[in-house]
């Protein structure tokens, strides 16, 4: 651990001499918004043909935007203004009721609130290949603070190196927040999505 906190401070250096405009500044500062990736995951033999979901959430936060994972499958989505609220949803059908476990879908919204202060309410059903419903759901939701490498709960310039060292020698500087390293979500680490915090950290893009 002291030996990889050594690397961090002196390859933290050198990200921050190449990019001045980032600073060190941590992505919670006012005006800064926040990406958030939502994976839906299921477990082997779930037996899962198709899904719902469906979210109400603070107008404060962007249009969700929705992608299957790595199960393959397809989704369709739709939403619209609800009162002072925004309401969306998706539908995900697998290509055959599921037996490997993996990702159904994921979702991504931002803006400059939590995802627990962003979403009011939200429905999550799955069902078999019959169309009924499954009593015991198999779904399970992963948030992740995307750009958030450390998992600290902030996305600072200690986020891009730790990506940076990760991509460089994955087992022998494991990162524990896979999901939020991969900030360009094409499902692998790289110096790319480094480079994409560090920009995010400049302002020279607001969101993932």
């Amino acid at each position: 651990m002291k030996k990889f906190k050594k690397i961090l401070s002196a390859v933290s250096a050198a990200v921050l001499c190449a990019m001045p405009l980032a600073n060190g500044m941590a992505a919670n500062a006012a005006g800064i918004t926040k990406t958030y990736r939502v994976y839906f995951d299921v477990p082997a033999n779930s037996g899962v043909a198709s899904a719902n979901y469906s979210m109400t959430y603070s107008k404060h936060m962007s249009e969700a935007f929705y992608d299957v994972g790595n199960l393959g499958g397809s989704v369709s989505s739709g939403g619209n203004g609800q009162g002072v609220n925004n309401i969306c949803g998706c539908y995900y059908t697998a290509n055959e009721a599921l037996v490997n476990p993996g990702t159904l879908f994921t979702m991504k919204f931002y803006g400059d609130m939590s995802f627990e202060e962003a979403v009011i309410k939200y429905e999550l059903t799955a069902k078999y290949s019959n169309g009924a419903e499954m009593s015991s759901n198999p779904i399970t939701m992963d948030v992740v603070l995307v750009g958030d490498a450390d998992g600290d709960g902030s996305i600072t310039i200690d986020d891009a190196v730790s990506i940076i060292i990760y991509a460089a020698n994955p087992s022998g500087y494991p990162l524990s927040n896979l999901r939020a390293a991969d900030a360009n979500g094409d499902g692998v680490v790289t110096e790319e999505d480094a480079t994409m915090v560090q920009q995010y950290l400049a302002q020279i893009i607001n969101h993932f």
